[in-house]
């Protein structure tokens, strides 16, 4: 497991199109209309350039393409910007914790299948330059 703590990139959908913001919202007007329901790929299933791993689908039980971001009954556009401060941040300088959830060395509490675990911070590994705990 890791955990990521500081400035992460938003820039997390298709990798090959560096610096993209990727959203549904087509006209910012911060409104989701059916014309635009599309997923971050920007294109409605079927058509050229589709990718169909952005569809969204429920049965029940079948939870496999519940966080898809086409069709969904989200009421917002779906965005890569992750703030919504209308820009694609893409700093990469944060803390890295990284542990294997075999290890029960941060186990704090457990009940039933459910763990609680608490990492120390202290132990983060500093990624991508000189991160501030501050931000």
């Amino acid at each position: 497991m890791n955990v990521d703590l500081g400035a992460v990139s938003e820039d997390f959908y298709r990798p090959w199109r560096v610096g993209v913001l990727n959203t549904e919202d087509k006209d910012n007007d911060g409104k989701l209309s059916t014309t635009e329901n599309t997923g971050y790929d920007g294109v409605f299933s079927g058509d050229d350039d589709d990718d169909p791993d952005d569809n969204w689908s429920y049965t029940e039980g079948n939870y496999s393409q519940i966080n898809g971001t086409e069709e969904n009954p989200r009421t917002v556009p779906d965005t890569e910007d992750l703030d919504d401060d209308g820009n694609l941040d893409m700093d990469e300088v944060f803390y890295r914790l990284s542990f294997d959830l075999s290890d029960t060395t941060y186990v704090a509490n457990e009940s039933g299948d459910w763990r609680l675990y608490r990492i120390p911070l202290t132990q983060g590994e500093a990624m991508g330059g000189t991160p501030s705990w501050r931000s």
